[in-house]
């Protein structure tokens, strides 16, 4: 017998039940005296996968419930409750044999509800022809599981019916997934036992598993067949291991290939966005249609190119508890439930390409350099393109007063040096447009925000943000200064002192090593004078700060630091 509990939306509350297993296997006795040996008589259990091992196990029919005090008495006055299963809510199962008066249940596991993604192709396909087998099926995944349930487990590992508050809706990527160390320090998705998805293919692993009890089945052929008990025997091993064998392709099919799951894929690959798979190897292709381009995915079916174009990107909770809205469903898309999102198609799309922000220090220049969205790929011959930023209602505005140029080494680019700051959102993202010959325009589909903003200096001590130490002389200074910026610091000098200065003209750093940097003890001349130093700072979008340090004459004859220096 099985009882369950989970928490049932409908009422709120956690819901309990009690439900039958299949019967027993039977057994029966052949032989007489001490050649007595005991055989299958009826198999009703099946083969099935437990932990990555083939077990017998028996199916639970959720059609009729028990009551768990008498689960052999009439079920004609037993409420078979049902409730809707909520992504995430926690399941606990406990299991007790009746048969042997079993005085305690085993203890409940729990379990995590998942939720299917299905990706209907709106009458696209898969692969070259439209007309191949599964060609036009939807692809079927599964949503990664969250790192917490969504509503409170007790202290008895049994769910309750008081909402999580650590409980946040995670996506196909980014936070708030179940994810584990991979033994070589790097976070990997995680199952519900935290072991790292596997990324073996499931029909790999099945026919490993089919192997081994088709070597049950050759090792119940091999048994003796003299005739009488020895037969017998042998007749019943064979049996048994041909029903195990139709029992495991009927558990494939039941929990697997009849639910849509692709057994050529991996576990990994199934709760992962279609198209963004890790594994090169099963990577999605984008689904086709005749004579048009695939656009992305929908929450609800869309019939025109402006109408896709206007839809919100699906990104928060609150978004998607609002059913009524229609939403692009991206890989960063919050899942509450299982559901079904939509292929769009429209006009073919001039080539992606993408913005990325830049500086020319030898010419001083900023840009906005024009990049293939697609790497490896060139861009596009006879294409034009804008600087776009996005507005609410899906369609883009162009940047005023700036024009398409191309670099010395053809490179195409906008020039933003000198873009005043009332033509832009920081805040905003920026788009390339791209427009080619007889084609519909695309966007970017990595957006960046405009950086115009300068570095600043950190307060070296005593609210100064330059430190001198001159000699005693005043001939020589050195002067120190450390500056900050999010895009990283190209380079921090003494103005006339360049070349003495920090510099690191390397791409910023992925771990932020280059956002402070320091100008240590930069010696300059003051030749004895009253003199004023400037300490310029240029991060590496090329945008520049200074601060200015007054030093006094000196009249001291002593000879200083200078001196021994030299």
């Amino acid at each position: 017998m099985l009882e369950q509990g989970a928490y049932r939306k409908t009422k709120k509350s956690v819901l309990n039940q009690a439900y039958l297993s299949d019967a027993n296997d039977t057994y029966k006795d052949v032989g007489s005296g001490d050649d007595t040996e005991s055989v299958i008589d009826k198999k009703r259990s099946r083969a099935v996968i437990v932990n990555k091992k083939i077990y017998n196990g028996y199916e639970f029919s959720t059609q009729t419930a028990v009551n768990p005090s008498d689960p052999l008495g009439a079920t004609t006055g037993i409420l078979n409750k049902k409730y809707k299963m909520v992504k995430d809510a926690p399941l606990a199962f406990s299991t007790e044999d009746y048969s042997i008066n079993a005085i305690e249940k085993l203890p409940p596991v729990i379990e995590q509800v998942q939720a299917k993604v299905k990706f209907d192709l709106n009458g696209g396909y898969l692969g070259e022809d439209p007309n191949a087998e599964k060609a036009k099926d939807p692809i079927v995944k599964i949503a990664p599981l969250n790192e917490n349930y969504r509503y409170v487990v007790d202290k008895d590992n049994f769910p309750t019916a008081t909402l999580n508050p650590s409980y946040k809706a995670n996506a196909f990527e980014g936070a708030n997934r179940r994810m584990v160390d991979d033994g070589a320090g790097n976070q990997v998705m995680a199952s519900h036992t935290d072991q790292p998805l596997g990324t073996e293919i499931y029909q790999v692993a099945f026919d490993r598993y089919k192997e081994q009890l088709q070597n049950r089945l050759v090792e119940a052929e091999a048994l003796d067949n003299t005739i009488g008990t020895p037969r017998t025997i042998r007749n019943a091993a064979i049996a048994e291991a041909k029903q195990d064998i139709d029992s495991f392709d009927n558990y494939i099919a039941k929990f697997y290939t009849n639910k849509g799951i692709d057994i050529t894929k991996s576990q990994l690959w199934l709760r992962e966005f279609p198209g963004k798979e890790s594994q090169v190897e099963l990577k999605t292709e984008n689904p086709k249609m005749e004579n048009k381009e695939f656009y992305g995915w929908t929450t609800k079916k869309v019939t025109s190119v402006d109408e896709y174009n206007k839809l919100e990107e699906l990104k928060t909770e609150a978004q998607a508890k609002n059913i009524t809205k229609t939403y692009k469903f991206t890989e960063n898309s919050p899942i509450l439930s299982e559901m079904t999102v939509y292929a769009f198609y429209g006009p073919v799309k001039s080539q992606v390409t993408n913005p990325k922000q830049t500086y020319d220090e030898a010419k001083d220049k900023q840009y906005i350099e024009i990049t293939p969205a697609e790497e490896g790929k060139d861009l596009p011959e006879n294409a034009t393109y804008k600087l776009v930023k996005k507005n609410e209602d899906g369609n883009y505005t162009e940047v005023e007063g700036l024009t398409q140029t191309t670099k010395e080494d053809g490179t195409p680019v906008f020039d933003i040096t000198d873009l005043p700051s009332d033509k832009f959102d920081p805040n905003a993202d920026y788009y390339i447009e791209t427009i080619e010959t007889g084609k519909n325009p695309s966007y970017s589909d990595t957006p960046i925000k405009i950086d115009k903003v300068a570095p600043t200096f950190a307060d070296m001590g005593n609210g100064k943000q330059v430190l001198a130490n001159p000699d005693p002389l005043g001939y020589f200074v050195k002067v120190s200064a450390k500056a900050e910026d999010q895009a990283g610091i190209l380079r921090i000098y003494v103005d006339g002192y360049k070349d003495k200065g920090y510099y690191d003209s390397t791409p910023k750093a992925e771990d932020n090593s280059d956002v402070t940097k320091s100008l240590n003890d930069n010696v300059a001349v003051q030749q004895g004078q009253e003199k004023t130093f400037t300490v310029i700072a240029i991060d590496k979008f090329g945008n520049k700060a200074n601060v200015e340090h007054k030093e006094a004459k000196k009249t001291s004859t002593n000879q200083g630091w200078y001196r021994q220096t030299l």
